[in-house]
């Protein structure tokens, strides 16, 4: 491939025509892809001169003159997409198990005890534990959700390359998820000093319940509609993770707080108070550990490869 740059000031190219004592004949027509580079450039240039950068580039780059550095910007080549190896999406789904062990850490801060699970001593404790844990359970939400918006992001690498556009999507929910989550972890600091200061039946408690209750509807929309799109893409190998990796995603495993219910003490009440955070960092660890990106990418060319052998003409076109 050829780059060819144009010197649009006439002085310049006079003064380069005199000093060299130039005379130009043609035998012949220039050929063709001349005029094609040509048209292409000037294109290229109106476009820039359409949008606010290239108008305040080309000003400035006309000002000093420099002609060479006009045409390397219009001939610039296209940005890289970034690229990421299996080490790198690991890495992104450690730090989300590292949240889900932070946001659970702060469960504990808020309520945590031994004992049998009943959730129905949590106000009773949080009556009586100390401020100092109250604030920095507080602190513990943007931090835990922070790393889980991290862990999401790499359950889109994950499947970006093979389904973009529903990989996008389930982005989409899952981040909404982890916000509306990080809210309402937070909620739970001022909630336990409206129950030492005001006691259980004030209205500011009253109004937090509600406010908890107002967050959790957008939560769980989010979460069923990423879930629900990351077992499809996991079911049709789109994700490069094992098949059987379904069953331990939050979609069916935070439904066991059904059965934990029924465990004793001293387990029971800290495993159901943050059985969510728990089913997180189980579904996060055992993806970080089981993801390969060499067995997606061999299965995308080998699906590449049989469209070409079923399609002649799209064979030609790739060829």
């Amino acid at each position: 491939m050829k780059i060819i740059a144009f010197i649009t000031e006439y002085a310049v190219v006079n003064r380069i025509n005199a000093h060299l004592k130039l005379t130009f004949g043609a035998a012949k027509p220039p050929p063709s892809y001349i005029f094609e580079q040509v048209a292409l450039t000037a294109a290229r240039f109106s476009r820039l001169l359409t949008s606010p950068l290239g108008l305040r580039y080309n000003s400035g780059i006309s000002r000093r003159g420099d002609s060479s550095a006009r045409a390397n910007f219009l001939l610039r080549s296209p940005k890289k997409e970034i690229q990421m190896d299996s080490r790198k999406i690991r890495f992104l789904l450690w730090s989300g198990c590292l949240g889900g062990v932070v946001l659970f850490a702060g469960d504990m801060f808020y309520y945590g005890g031994w004992g049998p699970a009943q959730l129905s001593v949590i106000p009773k404790i949080m009556a009586h534990v100390a401020s100092w844990r109250l604030h920095l359970g507080s602190l513990t939400g943007p931090v835990g959700g922070g790393l889980e918006l991290l862990g999401m992001l790499g359950l889109w690498f994950c499947c970006r390359q093979a389904a973009p556009r529903l990989a996008a999507v389930m982005l989409a929910g899952f981040y909404v998820r982890t916000l509306f989550i990080v809210l309402q972890h937070g909620l739970f600091g001022p909630l336990g000093f409206a129950l030492q200061s005001c006691g259980e039946n004030s209205g500011a408690l009253a109004q937090m319940f509600r406010l908890n209750t107002i967050l959790a509807k957008p939560m769980n929309v989010g979460f069923f509609v990423g879930a629900l799109i990351w077992i499809f893409l996991v079911l049709k190998k789109r994700a490069g993770v094992p098949r059987w990796t379904i069953f331990l995603c939050p979609f069916f495993t935070s439904w066991l707080d059904h059965a934990i219910v029924y465990m004793r003490a001293p387990l029971g009440y800290p495993l159901l108070g943050g059985w969510n955070n728990v089913a997180w960092t189980a579904f996060f660890t055992v993806l970080a550990l089981t993801y390969k990106k060499r067995a997606l990418d061999s299965r995308l060319g080998e699906a590449a490869k049989s469209k070409a052998i079923e399609s002649p003409d799209s064979s030609r076109r790739v060829s």
